[in-house]
């Protein structure tokens, strides 16, 4: 018969052997179990996803935007466009369509370097991470005209309802028009310069009133200044006599009492 200390022993070596059994098994599991989630977070954060090769190139790059260009994919439900800066990339916009292969970026600063990326989320939700980039520097903004001078008439107020404006500080070759609002938005002339001044008439004829013009010069990168802050204003008067008619009206007037009037 055995004594009652064995069997507490063999009972104890029995627990602790069926414990080791089950932390290897939860070890194992675990193991695996890690495995699968690496496999999800593989297949969820991919480069090149679907061969997606990301942005490719730009074009139409001004003083305040750029476009994008990538391959389209068909595996693409979104694809993702991304500005990077201190090499993180910054989420900017969307373009849900899977055939688009561009995208136009506005509202950059001139004169300014940008790195962009483009990703790729598939329709189950996967993400590549490519780190394919473009980089550029922004065009530089041309400096709006510095002066606006009335040329034609000579006079202000004037009987002219389609005057002149001298339009000085711009580049040969700008392309230069003329506003009659602060912003640049109601343009009543345009032209190329020649020189470092053009003159513009207006293309429509005014009606009556004061009217105040301003400019602004767009270059060969079809980049536009900001609108002038140099003015000048024009009074239209209406009240013109027309000596013409008038004239007229006075040789019938003096023919009919008999008297010669040489005009």
């Amino acid at each position: 018969m055995r004594k009652t200390s064995d069997l507490t022993s063999d009972i104890g070596l029995k627990f602790f052997r069926m414990l080791e059994i089950s932390l290897i098994l939860l070890i194992t599991l675990g193991l695996e179990s890690c495995d699968e989630y690496t496999k999800v977070s593989s297949a969820l954060e991919t480069p090149n996803l679907g061969g997606f090769l990301g942005v490719q190139s730009y074009s139409a790059k001004s003083d305040s935007s750029v476009t994008l260009h990538w391959i389209a994919n068909s595996e693409a439900s979104i694809y993702l466009i991304y500005r990077v800066e201190n090499l993180i990339p910054i989420y900017q916009a969307s373009v849900a369509d899977k055939n688009s292969d561009h995208y136009t970026v506005t509202g950059l600063t001139p004169n300014s370097d940008y790195t962009f990326l483009v990703r790729m989320l598939s329709s189950n939700g996967s993400q590549d991470k490519n780190n394919t980039s473009v980089t550029f520097t922004t065009n530089s903004a041309p400096e709006s005209p510095n002066s606006i001078t009335l040329i034609d008439p000579s006079i202000n107020p004037g009987f002219e309802n389609r005057p002149t404006f001298q339009i000085g500080g711009v580049v040969s070759g700008q392309i230069v028009k003329l506003f009659t609002d602060s912003g640049c938005l109601n343009e009543v002339a345009s032209g190329t310069a020649t020189a470092t001044t053009v003159d513009l008439r207006i293309s429509s004829p005014l009606s009556g009133g004061i009217f105040s013009f301003y400019a602004n010069s767009t270059n060969s990168s079809n980049s536009t200044s900001p609108c002038s802050s140099s003015s000048v204003n024009y009074t239209y008067n209406t009240n013109r006599i027309d000596f013409t008619t008038l004239g007229s009206y006075i040789t019938m007037s003096l023919s009919a009492s008999g008297t010669t009037v040489t005009w």
